[in-house]
Formats: C-alpha cells, sequence, structure tokens
C-alpha cells in the first residue's frame, strides 16, 4: 500500500511492478525495469508517496519513480527480502549470497553489511523504531542486531525450521516469526521483575493450515494477520505477556484459584497462609492462618464463596474467603495432602497425597465417605469430571486413575510412564491434559 492508502503496488513472477487505484481496482501504472519473466521478490512503497522499490531474482534492487528508475546490483545472487530504513534514504536487504546488506538508495553504495556468519539470512524486518533489525535464515535462527550497529549480534533466537516470514508489532516489543513447518513464533520480552530482563524471548507458537508467505500485525499489536500459500488471509489472537499484576506471598506458591468473574484469586504458599487477592488492584483481601508447614492444595467451592486447603500438616480446611475467616478443620490424616478438589455439586471434597490414597469426604461435617486405594506411589493431582460422576487422580508413579464417585470402584487406569505431575479435564470432559515431571504435556480422549 502507499503511504496514503490509495493505491497498491505488485510484483509478480513475470518481473513486472503493476501499481493499481485501490478503490476503482483499475490499473495506473506498469514498470518493466526488473528481467523478464524473472520473479519480483519484494516491493515497497516509501514515506515520500512517490517512490517504489522492489528486488527479486535477477539480483537487480531498483527504485522507481514515475520518470525515472534506479537499479543498483547489491547481492550477487537473488535478493530474498528487503525492507526500507531511515525514512526510504537506505534499504536493508537479504540475499542468496548469505549477506545482509544496508544500501543507501541516493548513492548506491553499501552503508553497512550485517554479520551473518556462517547462516543463509531470507528475510529481513525491521523495528518500527527503527532501533533493531532481524534476519531470519534457512537454518531456523534469527539474528536480532541494534541497527546501529550490525557487527555484534544481539539475540539469536531459535525455531523449528527455515524462516519464510517476520513482522515487528507497533509497539516495537514482539517479534512474529514464521517458519516451513507451518508454525508461527511470537518472541516478547521477558516479564516485569525477571532478572535481569530479557528483551526477546520465546512467548508463544501456533500452527497454521499452509505455507506463510507474509506476517503482519494488527495495529493494536494483539493480534497478527497471515497469508498463506493455500488463498487463505487469517487473523491470530494471541496472549499478551505484559504483567497485569503481581501478588507478593511470603513463599513459594504451590496452588492458585480464580473465581469464574475474575474478581478474586486465592492462593497458598510453603509460609503457611492462604490469602485472598483483589486482581483490580494487586491488594490483599485477607490473610488466612491455621495450617502448620506449607500449604500445597487450594480450591474453591462451586458458589465461590468458600475455599478448602490442604497441605504438609494432613489437615483439611475450610474457609470463608467473603468474611476472611476460617470456618473449620475438617479433618486430619497423618500423611502430607498435595492435592484437594471439589465435586461439582459442592456436596464433597476429594483430597489426595503422600498415603497413596483417594480421600472422599462430606463437605460440610468432614465425615470420609471413602478411601480408595490402589496406586503405588505419593499422588499429586485428583480432580472430579465436569458432571462428578468420575474422579481422576494421578501421581508420582505415572499411574492415571479414574473412579466412580458414587461407590468408590475403579472404573480404569492408564499407565502413563512418567513422573506425574497433574492432570485436568477439559471443561466438556471429552479430553484430559497431563502434566509430567519431565517437562513433556499431552492432551488425549477422555476414555482412551
Amino acid at each position: 500500500m502507499s503511504p496514503e492508502s490509495t493505491r497498491v503496488v505488485t510484483g509478480c513472477a513475470d518481473g513486472i511492478l503493476r501499481l493499481w487505484d485501490a478503490t476503482t481496482g483499475q490499473l495506473l501504472e506498469s514498470f518493466a525495469d526488473h528481467t523478464a519473466d524473472t520473479a519480483i521478490q519484494c516491493v515497497r512503497c516509501l514515506s515520500d508517496g512517490q517512490t517504489i522499490v522492489s528486488s527479486g531474482d535477477d539480483k537487480w534492487l531498483i527504485a522507481h519513480r514515475t520518470t525515472v528508475s534506479r537499479a543498483i546490483v547489491v547481492h550477487t545472487g537473488a535478493t530474498r527480502s528487503m525492507v526500507a530504513y531511515n525514512g526510504g534514504v537506505q534499504v536493508i536487504s537479504a540475499g542468496d549470497d548469505a549477506k545482509v546488506v544496508m544500501t543507501n538508495l541516493a548513492t548506491g553504495n553499501k552503508d553497512r553489511e550485517f554479520t551473518v556468519g556462517e547462516q543463509k539470512p531470507v528475510v529481513v524486518a525491521v523495528r518500527p523504531d527503527a532501533q533493531r533489525i532481524a534476519a531470519g535464515c534457512e537454518a531456523g535462527e534469527v539474528l536480532v542486531w541494534n541497527a546501529n550497529d550490525g557487527t555484534k549480534t544481539l539475540h539469536v533466537l531459535n525455531v523449528d525450521a527455515a524462516v519464510t516470514a517476520m513482522a515487528w508489532s507497533p509497539d516495537n516489543r514482539k517479534l512474529a516469526v514464521s517458519t516451513a513447518k507451518n508454525m508461527i513464533h511470537i518472541f516478547a520480552p521477558s516479564v516485569q521483575g525477571v532478572q535481569p530482563p530479557v528483551e526477546l524471548i520465546p512467548h508463544q507458537q501456533f500452527t497454521v493450515a499452509s505455507p506463510v508467505n507474509r506476517l503482519l500485525f494488527a495495529a493494536d499489536s494483539r493480534s497478527v494477520w497471515t497469508a498463506l500459500a493455500d488463498g487463505q488471509i487469517e487473523e491470530w489472537a494471541y496472549a499478551g505477556l505484559e504483567q497485569r499484576r503481581q501478588f507478593n506471598h511470603g513463599g513459594p506458591v504451590y496452588g492458585v484459584a480464580v473465581t469464574h468473574d475474575g474478581a478474586t484469586v486465592v492462593s497458598c504458599s510453603t509460609d503457611q497462609t492462604v490469602r485472598v487477592w483483589d486482581p483490580l488492584t494487586g491488594q490483599q483481601k485477607f490473610q488466612l492462618n491455621g495450617h502448620i508447614g506449607a500449604i500445597h492444595a487450594v480450591a474453591l467451592s462451586p458458589d465461590e464463596t468458600f475455599a478448602v486447603s490442604s497441605g504438609a500438616d494432613g489437615t483439611l480446611r475450610l474457609w470463608d474467603i467473603v468474611g476472611g475467616r476460617q470456618l473449620k478443620q475438617l479433618i486430619t490424616y497423618d500423611a502430607t495432602m498435595y492435592s484437594i478438589a471439589v465435586h461439582p455439586q459442592g456436596s464433597l471434597i476429594a483430597a489426595a497425597g503422600a498415603d497413596r490414597k483417594v480421600h472422599l469426604l462430606d463437605m460440610i461435617t468432614g465425615t470420609e465417605q471413602q478411601a480408595m486405594t490402589g496406586h503405588s506411589d505419593y499422588l499429586h493431582s485428583v480432580t472430579f469430571s465436569p458432571d462428578g460422576s468420575q474422579l481422576m487422580s494421578y501421581g508420582y508413579a505415572g499411574q492415571l486413575k479414574f473412579w466412580n464417585t458414587a461407590d468408590g470402584k475403579l472404573l480404569r487406569e492408564n499407565r502413563i510412564g512418567r513422573i506425574g505431575n497433574t492432570a485436568q479435564f477439559s471443561p466438556g470432559g471429552k479430553q484430559i491434559v497431563i502434566a509430567n515431571g519431565d517437562g513433556t504435556a499431552s492432551i488425549v480422549p477422555n476414555g482412551s
């Protein structure tokens, strides 16, 4: 698009550059300065509204104006990618000769050549504030430089395959990278408080249906547009990395629960407290004391007015999170309880831990109704299915067991073969997500 968004320029495989009226679709002008039938790989409209710069397979970098064109040979092979820099005074390009070069359009001179080592850069992108330049390479690396000094690489970012397209976000904070495996990688700064701060770290990745030809951030920097080889244009939203609030507990946090309206956060920690927070202000509402030892789990009642906690002292405690007080100590076991869950109807509590049992209790009286056995090691996770008919437990030995809530009978068992950290049902109950101690996670159909 031209700067005023009234014209569109296209570069095609026939080597012809065409200028179109963006409103009527009428062809305004054609430029045949490139070698005939050699593909144009990149086109840029400069901010002066008069100059179009193109590059392609014929090695030429050409600045076109209405009356005159200037052709410059920058690379010894085809020019793969090119971006305008410094208001269009210069352009930065990547070519088949494995070079990234800054060229002065007025003089035709190479103002700077960036150090790429053994890499073969195929895509370049300039951050909107002109302070960073990135080059994506065939080997699956992205090199990032300070634009004022191309000799020192600030970052080397690794992706899963050859880079096909890149884009910086308008807020200068994020870099989107697509690869030959149809993956989109989002890099962004580390969260506030991480020391030392890191300018670009892996943030999110997702898969698209076909190869990506071009990437573009939306104006608000919160979504990415993709132009795909199958003819589709798609917009992808992603979770922002900006830290909204930070709640300072007195020790490592082992459990957290959030009400559905997002108005209350409940957490538990090794500091032996359950804390209730206002997420809008980041202020603590209540600090609830009573446990003796680390608290490993916290869960909310269905009406989200009560919380249940369990920990190293073997106790299960019921808390009023609206009034900020302990209602009762439900029961005491002779082992650490690592996980706790509340039945969707609020009548039952499930707890599991170091005694290798799954305990089922009445939430009001604390009376134990069932104690299911069969696990061979510590249990780290217990949860009810969305309809409450099943109870799922997962533990250190990698055993995933499913129990009938009504009678406590074992329904089935899966042996995962890894140290089990946690397992959860999807909201509809049709899938299960499993997280393991070796850093792996998987999503499997419920019942498989």
